[in-house]
């Protein structure tokens, strides 16, 4: 898997990332947000990923611009194309993100965290110990409470 490295920031990149990921059936995201002191979550981070790449949008670069909604527009296409589904785990609090700064819901989305439930995992299955008991996969786990609008993002949070 290709992980670019660096944030995204600019127009010209998002749209560069929204045509890569439309032309995926299937793509994957996850929010990082800062929540403790607002009422609504602050979006600070979009992680978004194809089979063979990943990409990180700095929501607090195109915060600065204003409005989101239209600055993001290529990317808000793809995160409502009904032509994609969207994966996501435990998805509330990135639909909640999503809806709070961009006005949408991804749709279609499946939620990994229900399949896993509907498949006997449990209530409340953390991605990490999905991911290693059912595909023998460990993931870094670590910085979920960190504060995300630091900029720039240090090296571990990127990673």
């Amino acid at each position: 898997m290709l992980a670019h490295p660096d944030p995204i920031t600019r127009p010209e990149e998002i749209r560069r990332v929204a045509s890569s990921l439309s032309k995926h059936d299937l793509i994957a995201y996850d929010t990082e947000f800062i929540r403790e002191s607002t009422f609504y979550p602050n979006l600070e981070i979009l992680q978004l990923a194809t089979e063979g790449d990943t990409w990180l949008v700095d929501f607090q670069a195109f915060r600065k611009a204003g409005n989101l909604r239209e600055t993001l527009g290529p990317l808000v296409d793809v995160l409502t194309d009904k032509r994609i589904l969207k994966v996501a785990h435990a998805s509330q609090a990135d639909q909640e993100c999503l809806y709070t700064s961009l006005g949408i819901v991804s749709s279609p989305t499946f939620d990994t965290a229900i399949g896993a439930a509907l498949c006997g995992y449990g209530d409340g299955a953390g991605l990490a110990n999905l991911l290693r008991s059912v595909l023998d996969i460990t993931i870094k786990k670590g910085h979920a409470r960190t504060n995300w609008a630091i900029r720039p993002l240090p090296h571990q949070q990127i990673q």
